[in-house]
């Protein structure tokens, strides 16, 4: 009995010790697990460099000599007027320009007196405006203030009345996406980082808001005071990267600042501008990221991605969304190189021996998807029958 008591007891103690054990592990599997946690968020856009690029300031009143250049460093601020370059719009009362990552095209808002205000393409090269069209709300609002390009090519508008459109180039259709405070002095960017547009409104202090993509939701950030002078506005804000924006400002302002999202701060970068006392719009042009997609185009196999928000094989849409998958690559680069294979080797006779191979390499495409959580099984199956309802290969005229 004393025996048996006694190997109870030793049994008692090794389950507490190993009890002690499994808990002494999970607790350090624990803490490491909160440690990555930690560098995982710490390892965010902000850590990372933005290449520097050319950033075009617009003159709001002018038509001839009415863009001015400056060589801009988004990481280190360093910022050089480029005293080479004067662009002309030819066209006076100018509202604001952005450049379109997806055909490489810049667009002007500017007003035609006694007309009204339209959206043209401008050529930097050629100083050549060419029309469009005129810019008129959803709600029938003439009064376009700002716009800006989302990473998909959507452009967006904010009208006088506070209303925010979508704006589809291809098909030139204007949509309602959200409606903000109405008001004088504002400004509109895209915040590619978040997939928000960001709208500044007012003088003393500017209030910026956030707009949610796709949803349209209005979140006010906060307000700050322009450096030198807290009457200036933020009429001219862009998004640059790494949750900072560059402004500037209308009726003398002659400032060049950034904004910190993060912690509010605003750092003054030029006091004069070097090229107008008033500033209506920035663009930056990151020349070394075309698309925009965070890699250098000397390591992208695509600098001109299709960043499309959805896939779409020959006009089927399988509800998967777009995303990158390497090498600066997204999944309709890779659908699109795959097509572009197979219509090359397409004679008119060899329709069905080439749409299997189609659909055979497709579903390549996604196991690798697949495997690296991209796509799930379902989405899988979903894109192999689009790929096989697709009409493809096709026929190409040269």
């Amino acid at each position: 009995m004393k025996h048996f008591k006694t190997m109870y007891y030793l049994l008692f103690i090794a389950v507490i010790l190993v009890s002690c054990e499994k808990e002494t592990i999970t607790l350090l599997e624990n803490s490491e697990s909160s440690i990555q946690s930690s560098l995982k968020g710490n390892l965010s856009a902000r850590s990372l460099d933005i290449p520097a690029g050319d950033l075009y300031a617009l003159a709001p009143w002018d038509s001839s000599n009415n863009i001015a250049l400056y060589n801009y460093n988004p990481t280190t601020d360093e910022i050089i007027l480029n005293s080479d370059f004067t662009g002309s719009t030819g066209i006076a009362n100018n509202y604001g320009f952005d450049f379109n990552y997806r055909d490489g095209l810049i667009y002007l808002l500017a007003d035609r007196p006694g007309e009204g205000r339209y959206l043209y393409t401008y050529n930097k090269n050629t100083d050549a405006s060419t029309l469009i069209r005129q810019i008129v709300s959803v709600g029938v609002n003439g009064l376009p203030q700002d716009l800006t390009f989302g990473n998909d090519g959507t452009l967006y508008f904010v009208f006088k009345n506070g209303e925010v459109n979508a704006y589809n180039i291809t098909s030139q259709s204007m949509s309602a996406f959200s409606t903000v405070l109405s008001g004088g002095s504002v400004g509109l960017t895209y915040d590619y980082d978040n997939n928000q547009l960001i709208y500044a409104l007012g003088n003393s202090p500017v209030r910026l808001f956030s707009i949610d993509i796709p949803t349209g939701l209005v979140t006010e950030m906060f307000s700050y005071d322009t450096p030198v002078f807290s009457g200036y506005n933020g009429q001219a804000i862009e998004y640059v990267g790494n949750d900072k924006l560059i402004a500037s400002g209308t009726f003398g302002s002659n400032i060049i600042y950034t904004i910190d999202l993060a912690t509010e701060e605003t750092n003054l970068l030029l006091h004069p501008t070097g090229s107008y006392s008033s500033i209506k719009d920035l663009m930056f042009v990151n020349n070394t990221d075309f698309d925009g997609d965070g890699v250098l185009n000397e390591n992208d196999a695509h600098p001109n991605s299709d960043m499309s928000e959805f896939i779409n094989i020959g006009g089927c849409y399988p509800n998967v969304k777009n995303v990158l998958v390497k090498n600066g690559s997204t999944m309709m680069d890779q659908i699109e190189d795959l097509i572009a294979q197979i219509n090359l080797q397409y004679n008119g006779d060899n329709y069905k021996e080439l749409h299997e191979e189609f659909v055979k390499k497709v579903a390549g495409l996604t196991y690798y998807w697949k495997r690296d959580r991209q796509i799930t099984s379902k989405q899988r199956t979903a894109i192999s029958s689009c790929a096989w309802r697709a009409n493809i290969p096709f026929w190409e005229e040269i």
